[in-house]
Order: structure tokens, then sequence, then C-alpha cells
């Protein structure tokens, strides 16, 4: 299973349209997971360069949106590929 994670600065409005839509889809998806993160503007600059730095990505500006593995596997990653 997987969850969607919406990190974004607080007064971006692109990270509210990401965060309503996300609250859509976890209202209406019951596998859907939804994580949001809400940054400071003074504190998203420094946020966003250790997050990215920590994953190995490269990203500018608000908001990130990224999807994540979670729970536990019941079997083997070559049974899941087959």
């Amino acid at each position: 299973m997987a969850k969607v994670v919406i990190a974004g600065k607080s007064d971006c409005p692109y990270y509210a349209r990401a965060e309503l839509l996300g609250d859509k889809l976890a209202l209406n998806l019951p596998d859907f997971k939804l994580h949001k993160i809400v940054i400071q503007p003074e504190e998203w600059d420094k946020w966003l360069k250790d997050t990215c730095n920590a994953r190995g990505w490269e990203h500018k500006k608000s908001p990130l949106v990224w999807r994540e593995l979670v729970g536990p596997w019941r079997e083997g990653s070559s049974d899941w590929w087959s």
C-alpha cells in the first residue's frame, strides 16, 4: 500500500489546491492514505533543501508531492513482482 505526502508552504496557493484535492480523494477512496506537511514560509527553503538532499531529489517550489510505500509486506519482493 502507498500513501501520498503533500508538503508545502502555509501561504502557497498551489499547496492549498493540492491539499484540497488530497482531502477529497481521502474522503472518497477508502484505501487512499494522505499525509500533509505544512511548513512556515520562513522555514521552507531549509526544509526543502534538507528533504531533497536526504532523498536525492531536486525541487525548487511549493508544493512537494510524493508517494511512500507503507504497511507490512506479507510476501517476499519476488512474489510481489510476479
